[in-house]
């Protein structure tokens, strides 16, 4: 199983995770090429490698139109009511563009925006719903505008998913803080386009990463307080301190604010739980913040393989059958199952008690994921009961290589045995996009993808 964890001795933030899979390995031609089809424009994303404390990180600045990256040193950028006798208010250690944490989002309070505006207009693409707000202002969205530009997307499904997961995520926390429903908070500047991008952005580096389970380490939460159009708050701000429920959280004092909303809900989007299983890990990539801090102040992501639940024989198959439910939730249930970590999902069809037709759902899990999974399937099904058992597997060694083909880049999973290819599989989703926007048949794009993969093998190189 491909595994992803994700270190956190600086905190988290959006930009950081860009980076940080980008320094693993992701593709970046790739990478770029998944956020085109973000119906979202008026931005350009730069990368460079920076040093940290003597370790080589990239930094990822996503920079919109009219504006300019925010400088490290510089807190308070664009932010209403800064007091400069707070040296730990609002210094972000990271440098997501223009996110302060969250703390200046402003909310639907009858329908008047509050708060302060950057003054840059920013024009929307094909698909985007136009944005709230008065005069010269970054997008104000709300949830349900977001969740428009990504269902209009040709991103991948699992990043549309993931993405609409986090941004749910925020709207959760702010309006639990609020008083509000999700759908009637009031994005500023989580809702403006260099945040879409960092979201986005760090969903696709996990997709192309081959969707690893992402586990992930304490996260340093800083501390001290910072000032927002709100009035003062302590640090971790409230909505990112809701996100971060659950996962493990450590603080070593007056750091200033050090895990952003943007970057607590990408964490939360992406992990289900905290240690990682052992595993052996094969490439690394640090994603680099703006401000110094007493330590690196970067995000390591370190992706490798753990095949010891395998051979302990610690996989599950958990079983429920059911009778009175559509077939729609099944589905809905079968996608949760797998966005919740499940190796694998599947529905058979049954006969039960009294000739009734019915189905019985599977799930394919770790040990560590099991309980989780099982409380999922009893929310999700009208089941009353859910069997499981332990079961033992042989599995291939995989890995992904991306091929390029008249259609566009193509993701093929390879999987070996004793460093022999015994199969090879072009990635569904990559092959439907690429299939759409050339107008020609999936299965041509699938053919030409597996051609190139074959033709690269016979003549040495194993792609990328």
């Amino acid at each position: 199983m491909r595994i992803a964890y994700i270190e956190c001795p600086a905190g988290a933030s959006g930009d950081m995770f860009l980076g940080a899979w980008l320094d693993a390995g992701v593709d970046e031609a790739a990478w770029r090429a998944m956020l085109a089809k973000l119906a979202v424009p008026g931005y350009e994303v730069q990368v460079r490698p920076v040093m940290k404390q003597g370790i080589r990180a990239l930094k990822v600045d996503v920079v919109v139109e009219g504006d300019e990256p925010v400088a490290a040193g510089d807190p308070g950028v664009g932010f209403e009511g800064h007091d400069p006798d707070h040296p730990h208010e609002h210094e972000h250690g990271h440098g997501d563009h223009h996110h302060h944490g969250g703390h200046d989002h402003h909310h639907d309070h009858g329908g008047h925006a509050h708060g302060h505006y950057h003054g840059h207009d920013h024009h929307h693409g094909h698909g985007e719903l136009p944005a709230h707000g008065h005069g010269h202002a970054h997008p104000h969205r709300h949830l349900p505008d977001i969740e428009h530009i990504l269902d209009h997307s040709d991103l991948p499904e699992p990043v549309r998913e993931k993405s609409r997961l986090a941004f749910r995520l925020l709207a959760v926390a702010e309006g639990r803080v609020h008083g509000l429903p999700p759908e009637r908070v009031h994005f500023h500047e989580v809702g403006a386009v260099d945040a879409i991008v960092d979201i986005v952005g760090a969903m696709a580096g996990w997709y192309l990463a081959g969707m690893p389970a992402c586990y992930v380490s304490p996260i340093e939460v800083g501390g001290g307080t910072v000032r927002c159009a709100h009035g003062l708050m302590p640090v971790p701000a409230p909505a990112t301190a809701l996100l971060l429920e659950g996962l493990p959280t450590y603080s070593s004092g007056r750091w200033g604010e050090t895990v952003t909303p943007t970057g607590a809900a990408i964490l939360r989007a992406l992990c289900e739980r905290g240690e990682a299983p052992v595993f052996a890990a094969d490439t690394i990539g640090y994603g680099a913040g703006t401000k110094e801090l007493p330590v690196a102040n970067v995000l390591r992501i370190r992706l490798g393989e753990s095949a010891e639940l395998e051979r302990a024989g610690e996989l599950w198959v958990l079983e429920a059958n059911v009778d009175d439910m559509p077939g729609e939730w099944a589905a809905h249930a079968l996608q949760r199952m797998l966005d919740l970590g499940a190796l694998d999902a599947w529905v058979t069809p049954v006969v039960m008690k009294k000739g009734r037709p019915g189905m019985q759902m599977h799930v394919l899990c770790d040990a560590a994921r099991r309980d989780g999974l099982v409380a999922a399937l009893h929310e999700e099904t009208t089941s009353l009961g859910v069997r499981y058992y332990p079961v033992s597997r042989s599995a291939l060694a995989r890995r992904w290589v991306t091929v390029s083909t008249p259609y566009g880049a193509v993701r093929v999973k390879v999987a070996e045995r004793d460093g022999r290819v015994v199969n090879a599989a072009p990635e569904y989703e990559d092959c439907r996009v690429a299939a759409a926007s050339s107008g020609v048949p999936l299965k041509v794009v699938y053919q030409a993808a597996l051609a190139e993969a074959q033709a690269e093998w016979a003549a040495g190189s194993p792609g990328q």
